[in-house]
């Protein structure tokens, strides 16, 4: 029994759709997921319109056209599509807008979409006679990919009659599409290794760039302020400092971001103690990279100034303890974890939970176990960290005593002040950003 043409087979962000047997292939691993009718007829009219605009009204008519009003369509359209949104999520494994809402009127698509043409259905739909029976219909068995050992033994069952048609050039669809579906699956092992941007976009939920940005930049405030503390004695400390600062940047980067990623775990278990335990890893880090240190940074004055200045141990720990930890916790941790809360809750459906939360509206309660602290509030206490920055950063240069080395002092004082704020702005963007894209899913 021949398999039965399909209209159109789709392919994007190593995804393959067969529209006519509502199934979509993950090309790295061969996985199958299968979907609702209403859920491909909304796709496939977007597929056709790859980066275009599609209103309500043509979705309508081409995946509900036995609903006569576009606006009776509407609540459909949007609960197909979030489905839809969040099965692709799955399957790609990050979170990925793929399908866009444009002011809440169109949608459009947000990938390259390749079109392979009049081709045959899958072939685990296809029924394909063998000598000895058909092939199992994997997906109708818990949406399992195949077992490979099992292709294996079937090709190998095949391999003589398929020498003896090529050989006599009668190539029978049957045995065309056996080689099809050989060739598939070699490829798919081939892409079964993720690559390093989708492994760190399903460890960090999607915000990789900015936990990677966050931690670097946090790890040089250590490294530079370690610097800068014996900058006035570089003739004696400098040579020493240099080879610890790479050792203090990759401790404080790594452990940030493990901390990070311990959170996104715990958090989509919910555990009451996510936050907290994120929280103490980054004092615990901080203490460690600060004791040690204690060993080589001088306990006597270095810096030179016309007023008494600390000593390089004690200016250190001030550094740490009343700026950096601060200023992580306050703008990377506590909203990197609400937001990770806020996603598992939109996950489960709480929507309207979480856009009543976001728009602040009487009773709306915070997310279990989060500390939700507003962007305006966080973006004035930079602005006050900003003011209180200037004005002692102005004090201590006006003070300093002539030196070899205090252009370097003045240099590495100005670099740690863009690394403090250049790391305070970037999450402050990054955390209103996310909340916005938050209510546009919750508005869907």
């Amino acid at each position: 029994m021949q398999s039965t043409p399909s209209s159109r087979t789709y392919e994007f962000v190593g995804v393959r759709l067969y529209p006519d047997d509502c199934l979509f292939v993950r090309q790295s691993d061969g996985r199958e997921y299968s979907f609702r009718p209403k859920e491909r007829d909304l796709l496939v009219a977007l597929l056709k319109r790859p980066g275009q605009l599609v209103t309500y009204e043509q979705l309508r008519s081409e995946a509900w056209p036995e609903i006569e009003s576009t606006n009776a369509a509407k609540a459909r359209i949007r609960e197909t599509k979030r489905t839809l949104q969040s099965l692709l999520n799955v399957i790609i494994k990050c979170e990925t807008q793929i399908i866009e809402t444009v002011t809440g009127q169109w949608y459009r698509l947000n990938v390259d979409v390749a079109l392979i043409g009049n081709v045959e259905s899958y072939v685990s739909h296809s029924h394909l006679e063998y000598d000895n029976g058909h092939v199992p219909n994997k997906a109708s068995e818990g949406l399992e990919s195949y077992n490979h050992d099992e292709i294996s033994c079937a090709s190998d069952q095949q391999s003589n009659e398929m020498t003896e048609e090529i050989g006599t050039n009668k190539l029978s669809d049957r045995t065309v599409a056996v080689l099809t579906t050989i060739t598939e699956l070699s490829e798919a092992e081939q892409l079964k290794t993720p690559t390093l941007t989708g492994r760190l976009e399903q460890t960090f939920a999607g915000h990789w760039r900015h936990v990677l940005f966050a931690s670097s930049a946090y790890g040089l405030m250590y490294s530079i302020t370690l610097l800068l503390e014996i900058a006035y004695r570089w003739d004696r400390y400098g040579t020493t400092a240099m080879e610890l600062c790479p050792a203090v940047f990759f401790w404080i980067a790594s452990t940030s971001m493990i901390a990070l990623n311990l959170r996104g775990k715990t958090s989509r278990s919910r555990n009451r103690t996510s936050l907290a335990v994120s929280i103490v890893l980054f004092l615990v880090a901080a203490g460690l990279v600060s004791m040690t240190l204690l060993l080589f940074l001088p306990d006597i004055p270095v810096t030179e100034a016309s007023f008494q200045s600390s000593t390089g141990q004690a200016a250190y720990l001030k550094n740490v303890f009343f700026y950096f930890l601060p200023l992580a916790i306050l703008f990377l941790v506590i909203p990197f974890h609400l937001v990770l809360r806020l996603r598992e809750d939109m996950r489960v459906g709480n929507h309207r939970q979480v856009m009543d939360f976001l728009s602040r509206r009487p009773r709306s309660l915070s997310p279990e176990h989060a500390i939700y602290i507003s962007p305006r509030t966080l973006g004035t206490i930079l602005f006050g960290a900003a003011i209180t920055s200037m004005i002692l950063t102005y004090r201590l240069f006006d003070n300093l005593k002539p030196g070899p080395y205090m252009n370097s002092f003045a240099v590495l004082a100005i670099v740690r002040v863009v690394l403090y704020f250049g790391f305070a702005v970037e999450c402050l963007i990054w955390y209103y950003l996310t909340l916005e894209k938050i209510k546009r899913g919750c508005r869907e």
